[in-house]
């Protein structure tokens, strides 16, 4: 029976708390992991996700598995994310990971020059050139992953369809590379939920459990901000398909961005980028109208609406707050 001790939380749910977004004004220290592991004690949550490259360089890696150990050792689960796909740091990391009997981490694409996100390719000059290096980097690292028995987790960070990710996945390896599933952003590169999880269900490894309000716009649609369970997508449906006898996988809330992703469906360069993706955008584009709400001017998140250092924090613990309600009543649906 799943619980909420089954799902972890995801140091990426706090943008601004966390220290992601750069603020050279505020007052108050970033969250941190200690103060991610009290909110994990704080709500009955299963452990933490966090990304570990943000907080060891290279030459503290060994230090940052010890400090990992003692969270573990205290009863928490714990999951490691790379904010960079850098074969070096990755290299020296594997043989340590016996330490936390970890056996997947999560990845993702590093893009070249300005990141672009919403599935806008045509934005970048170097997206091609970037998929190129990735898959590079990727073949290099597979006889270390197969060495160690460790697994990458490729997130679909509002780049890939879920074909390509397949592709990815059946060319290079089916036991070492994987998928983590972040599944508010499926809807960025025309997948339903549904369809992404059709797709890649035998390799997917990590789950991010997250939610957006899912917006028409003047350029297409809008991913906005929410708690777990507030948006477009259906986890009364998605839960039980997660959490199965014969399958579990690591689970974390992570909520969205504090800056609203837009994906620009109306014009036609944005589907001329994805030409080789195998997109069904009819199917998409219904998708989108059976879901999508109509824009508003209050649709914009906390740090979008300029808000004090003081309640931009205080909205993202709420924002917590809020979602481990709406999954244990979700939960108790089930």
């Amino acid at each position: 029976m799943l619980t909420t001790k089954d799902v972890a939380l995801n140091l990426y749910s706090f943008g601004y708390y966390g220290g992601f977004i750069k603020d050279e004004a505020r007052s108050k220290p970033p969250l941190g992991i200690d103060g991610l592991v009290a909110l994990v004690e704080k709500y009955k949550l299963g452990g933490i996700e966090i990304p570990f490259d943000h907080f060891f360089s290279s030459d503290e890696i060994q230090n940052g598995i010890t400090y990992l150990r003692g969270i573990k050792e205290s009863g928490h689960s714990v999951f490691i994310d790379l904010e960079k796909t850098n074969p070096v740091y990755i290299k020296l990391l594997l043989p340590m990971l016996s330490q936390l009997e970890i056996k997947v981490l999560r990845i993702k694409m590093d893009q070249i020059g300005k990141t672009i996100y919403g599935g806008n390719r045509y934005l970048s000059q170097t997206f091609d050139e970037a998929v190129k290096v990735f898959k590079s980097q990727l073949k290099e690292l597979v006889p270390f992953l197969e060495n160690y028995d460790i697994c990458l987790a490729i997130e679909n960070h509002q780049d890939f369809h879920s074909s390509e990710l397949k592709k990815i996945v059946e060319e290079i390896s089916t036991e070492h590379i994987g998928i983590t599933w972040d599944v508010g952003n499926s809807s960025s590169v025309c997948d339903s939920p549904e369809t992404f999880y059709k797709t890649l269900e035998p390799y997917i490894r990590n789950v991010h459990l997250k939610d957006y309000s899912l917006v028409k716009s003047a350029n297409g649609i809008k991913l906005i901000r929410c708690p777990f369970g507030e948006g477009f997508v259906d986890y009364r449906n998605i839960l039980p398909m997660l959490y199965r006898n014969d399958r579990v996988v690591n689970m974390s809330i992570e909520l969205g961005a504090q800056i609203t992703r837009e994906c620009d469906l109306n014009f036609s360069q944005y589907w001329e980028a994805l030409d080789g993706a195998s997109v069904d955008r009819d199917s998409f584009l219904h998708f989108v109208d059976d879901n999508a709400k109509v824009e508003t001017k209050v649709g914009y998140s906390e740090y979008e609406k300029d808000v004090s250092e003081e309640l931009m924090i205080e909205s993202e613990l709420n924002d917590i707050d809020i979602s481990v309600k709406n999954l244990n009543q979700i939960i108790s649906s089930l």
